[in-house]
């Protein structure tokens, strides 16, 4: 019965970063006003805001005007379920931390694939919650901050030389703070892993879509989230 609670709150942890995804690009506050159905404006019932079932009850719309509710909002709900099941199977409450660092993670993601642009306080935010993930689970290895400063040192080489050859900026600062994400809760080797997954999606990407501009963010969680699962589920 427990994993069920656990579930359930990973799915509202999911909705509340819904939230997020949708203001903080348009600068809207996550407080006020209460939720809204993005197209018509009206505000949203009880029943519409069930994390998973109002999706599928109301078939993926909005009950009064019809438009269409993006799937994106589904799946981030679905992963907070169930990475809340598989942080508290392999770690109990402290779990918690690594939850808030995926869905914050997530977030990022798809706010960069929508926008081409990552929020500085959601970044910080990711860099905070990293830090008390590696404090928590790289306890033997107390170079957990140096992990995360020498993969920021790693971002800032390559984007120095990527952009003098191309002529080109081929990465953000935002970019560069999230490999020091990365290495701060993974550590080092872990984390150039997830970057190295990363870059492989992201150059399979480029042979199949031909985008002279993509999102790297999307890549760097597919990455990482990848080798997290490598690690405590296939090794």
């Amino acid at each position: 019965m427990e994993y069920v609670f656990i579930c359930a709150f990973g799915c509202i942890l999911g909705s509340f970063f819904n939230v997020l995804i949708y203001r903080i690009p348009k600068g809207i506050s996550i407080i006020t006003p209460r939720s809204f159905c993005q197209n018509c404006q009206k505000t949203l019932k009880f029943y519409e805001l069930i994390p998973l079932f109002s999706y599928i009850f109301l078939k993926g719309t909005c009950k009064d005007c019809k438009s269409k509710i993006g799937f994106g909002q589904f799946l981030v709900e679905l992963f907070g379920g169930s990475m809340s099941f598989v942080c508290y199977y392999l770690f109990g409450l402290v779990g918690i931390f690594y939850l808030l660092f995926f869905l914050c993670f997530l977030s990022l993601a798809f706010i960069d694939y929508l926008y081409f642009e990552i929020p500085d306080n959601l970044n910080l935010t990711l860099f905070l919650l990293a830090n008390l993930c590696g404090f928590y689970f790289l306890k033997q290895e107390p170079s957990f901050l140096l992990s995360g400063l020498a993969l920021i040192g790693l971002a800032e080489v390559l984007r120095f030389f990527g952009s003098a050859t191309l002529k080109k900026e081929i990465m953000g600062e935002g970019d560069v703070l999230v490999f020091g994400s990365i290495g701060a809760t993974f550590g080092l080797q872990e984390g150039m892993l997830g970057i190295f997954l990363a870059s492989i999606f992201a150059l399979f990407y480029l042979l199949f879509y031909k985008h002279s501009k993509i999102p790297f963010v999307p890549f760097l969680f597919l990455g990482t989230f990848s080798q997290f699962l490598v690690k405590y589920f296939l090794v």
